[in-house]
């Protein structure tokens, strides 16, 4: 966005992150940026990237569930039994 301010100064670029889908024909909109499976949008869209997902934990959860402060984290199927967070 930088690179392109410098470039075209004249065009006005506002960014709002929103956790609702913008309606392109409000006309206050341009282009939106969605995170979503294409058949959801039902309108022209262009993949951008792919997106893979890992869950993760903090050295001190890890040792928990071995020393059985927490329910264990063998196998992907135990992560019903962990409350998940972003």
């Amino acid at each position: 966005l930088c690179q392109f301010q410098k470039h075209f100064p004249d065009i006005d670029i506002r960014v709002s992150a929103l956790d609702r889908i913008a309606d392109l024909d409000d006309g206050e909109h341009d282009l939106a940026l969605r995170y979503a499976s294409a058949g959801e949008l039902g309108l022209p869209a262009e993949l951008m990237f792919e997106e893979s997902v890992s869950p993760v934990v903090s050295p001190w959860y890890a040792e928990s569930t071995h020393s059985g402060r927490l329910p264990p984290l063998r196998q992907p199927a135990d992560l019903a039994a962990h409350a998940l967070t972003e």
